[in-house]
């Protein structure tokens, strides 16, 4: 049993001595195979190279000339054309600029008028009251309604004058005979239409402004305004 035990302990020297031996050889191995960069220069990334130090890079002549300058875009410029009565005459405006580098479009407003004057009873609460006032207006001769909705909803109205004279007279008339009676003015508006156009070329507009259109249209005005609201080519697609 010893001389078994002597050689296992033996073999198993043997075994560790060729372990370490193999592995030194490994590593030398390793250390012969890489690559010798000791006489490369250090590489920097473009981010770490300060911008002072950075050099443009040089187009040839031959290349540059072929490369196309591209122009800027000119703005559009927007003007208003008009007042057109009806929106026919303004379409027809339309049609005679035709579709060249112009866009229009008809844009409709409202002109003000001379309001009229309205001429009203303040209505008691409660529905009893009101008749009972409706009835006593019948006896002097005049008639009423009850106004359902708008500034004056729930007041009795007698008239509705476009002549100031005959509204301040009627006014007085029912004051006179105790009557809390008001006039109002109500606000009157009439559609104006307008030709809105947009444009790159504002020399080539006011050419064919001056030169056909105006001469055709004494009435119209011409003027610049902003482009907002006014439809591009590209909205228009």
């Amino acid at each position: 049993m010893r001389w078994l035990f002597l050689i296992l302990v033996l073999l198993n020297g043997v075994l560790y001595a060729w372990f370490v031996t193999e592995q030194q050889a490994r590593e030398l191995r390793r250390e012969q195979a890489r690559p010798d960069h000791s006489g490369l220069d250090t590489l920097a990334l473009l981010s770490e190279v300060p911008a002072d130090q950075l050099k443009p890079r040089q187009v040839p002549e031959e290349l540059a000339a072929e490369v196309p300058v591209e122009e800027p875009l000119a703005p559009d410029v927007c003007y208003r054309v008009g007042e057109f009565e009806e929106a026919r005459a303004a379409g027809a405006f339309v049609d005679v600029l035709g579709n060249g580098t112009l866009q229009a479009q008809v844009t409709k407003g409202l002109r003000p008028l001379a309001p009229d004057h309205w001429v009203y009873v303040q209505a008691p609460a409660g529905g009893l009251r009101v008749e009972s006032l409706r009835r006593t207006l019948r006896v002097d001769g005049l008639d009423s309604y009850l106004v359902r909705q708008g500034p004056l909803s729930g007041q009795l109205s007698i008239g509705l004058y476009r002549n100031k004279e005959s509204a301040e007279a009627l006014l007085a008339a029912l004051l006179d005979k105790g009557y809390p009676a008001k006039m109002f003015l109500k606000e009157r508006f009439e559609p104006i239409y307008f030709v809105d156009i947009r444009t790159k070329a504002s020399q080539e507009w006011h050419q064919r402004w001056q030169r056909k259109l105006a001469p055709g249209n004494p009435g119209l005005k011409n003027e610049k305004k902003s482009c907002e609201g006014v439809a591009s080519e590209q909205g228009a697609e």
